[in-house]
């Protein structure tokens, strides 16, 4: 059952009906922001890896580009889940699936650490907003969404973070 990880149905409706002045503060703010996530637009398209890249703008490029887009998606999932309106969910779920749509291509070509760390950002945000719009999407939308988690997962996984040098205690770069 969705959510699985964020408020549950039973809590975002206990949230929803939180009356705290603070509390009001924080959904007021989580709403304001969730309007200017509203003005942009999805990324219709992929930001492809670089073959030849010595000074790592394409890296970067890659790299903010995916955390501007799971920002959005996540923080309309929430204010959406916390809130319970449409538009907000709406949006969430076009964000969802246009990162799937746009990003899908990540379990292609080589693996690399300088590639899995925002692939793994891609990851975890495509996760919670589906967690927390599931109710919104169609069958189609979820197996869709699973299929894209699960190539990009099975890739990383396998290709990268469950080799030898990855799985040990002494794995410890930038971003480990």
């Amino acid at each position: 059952q969705h959510p699985r990880l964020y408020p549950n149905r039973h809590d975002a409706e206990i949230l929803r009906k939180q009356s705290h002045p603070r509390y009001r503060i924080l959904v007021g703010n989580l709403v304001e922001s969730a309007e200017w996530c509203l003005e942009q637009v999805p990324r219709r398209d992929w930001i492809p890896p670089a073959p030849s890249d010595p000074i790592h703008r394409n890296l970067y490029d890659r790299f903010y580009a995916i955390m501007k887009d799971l920002a959005i998606t996540e923080h309309l999932a929430f204010t959406h889940s916390l809130t319970g309106t449409e538009k907000y969910g709406a949006a969430a779920r076009e964000w969802v699936l246009a990162s799937c749509s746009v990003w899908k291509r990540e379990a292609e070509g080589a693996v690399d650490g300088g590639k899995a760390y925002a692939v793994s950002r891609l990851l975890k945000g495509i996760a919670v907003g589906y967690d927390l719009i599931h109710n919104l999407l169609s069958e189609s939308e979820v197996v869709e969404i699973r299929q894209v988690l699960s190539s990009i997962c099975e890739r990383y996984f396998a290709e990268y973070f469950d080799t030898p040098d990855k799985r040990g205690a002494l794995f410890h770069t930038h971003h480990a």
